[in-house]
Order: structure tokens, then C-alpha cells, then sequence
């Protein structure tokens, strides 16, 4: 993971884009999140490891309906080779762009992963008890 991920994954893309009319392979996406979802998808395509993603997304749309129609969609597998290709905050660049909603669950998923699970459980009464 680099600077220009995480700079990415805070602020998102930036700049103007021509965003292209939605394809109706792609009327699972709510018509008013479409230019959003896009423009994000053109974002990503800057960053290293994700050439090639807004041409594949297009290509694909039911693969990634998948993963935007699951419950636990932090817990899919990216479709093509970029579940092999991305590192674990890749994937969530992507997944913030699909299903934003669901970026809180792969940022614990992530922490437990990297750190463990003691730095997203909340302090408990016991672990105060030497400030007393």
C-alpha cells in the first residue's frame, strides 16, 4: 500500500470526468449513484496496481453485481485477477466505490487482520481497574 492509495481511499478521485451514460447492464446501480460510481472507477485507473479496472468493471457487470447485491460483500472475492492482484486496502478502494455503506465492516475486517482484534473492541470496565 502507498501514499497515493490512502491518499485515495480518504479523499476519493479528483478533478473533472466525462462520465458516460449507464449502460442498462448496469440498472442494478441506482440511477442517481451511476456518475458517482464512475467517476471513482476512472479515479482508481491512476493508481498503480489498478490499471485496467474501469475497462474491466464495464465488461463485468455481473460479477460485481455479486459483490454489490451480498449481505457481507466485504467478505467476497474481487472477480478476475484482481482478487490475487490487490492487497487487503486495495480491495477496499473497491469496495468503498460499490458499496460504501459496508466500508466501516472491511475496516474492522482489515484492523483484526493487521493489528488484531484488541484495537476494535471497546475498552472493557477491567482493563481500567489499574487507573483506580
Amino acid at each position: 500500500m502507498c501514499i497515493r492509495d490512502r491518499r485515495y481511499f480518504l479523499a476519493g478521485p479528483t478533478g473533472s470526468v466525462a462520465i458516460v451514460k449507464q449502460p442498462s447492464e448496469f440498472s442494478w446501480i441506482p440511477e442517481k449513484e451511476w456518475d458517482d460510481k464512475y467517476r471513482q472507477l476512472y479515479g482508481m485507473e491512476a493508481l498503480e496496481k489498478m490499471a485496467g479496472i474501469k475497462d474491466f468493471f464495464m465488461s463485468e457487470p455481473e460479477e460485481f453485481r455479486r459483490i454489490y447485491d451480498s449481505q457481507e460483500p466485504q467478505d467476497e472475492p474481487l472477480p478476475g485477477e484482481y482478487n490475487e492482484k490487490l492487497d487487503d486496502f486495495e480491495k477496499m478502494i473497491i469496495l468503498k466505490m460499490l458499496r460504501p455503506d459496508k466500508i466501516t465492516n472491511a475496516m474492522q475486517k482489515y484492523i483484526v487482520s493487521h493489528l488484531g482484534k484488541e484495537f476494535i473492541e471497546p475498552p472493557t470496565p477491567v482493563s481500567y481497574t489499574h487507573l483506580r
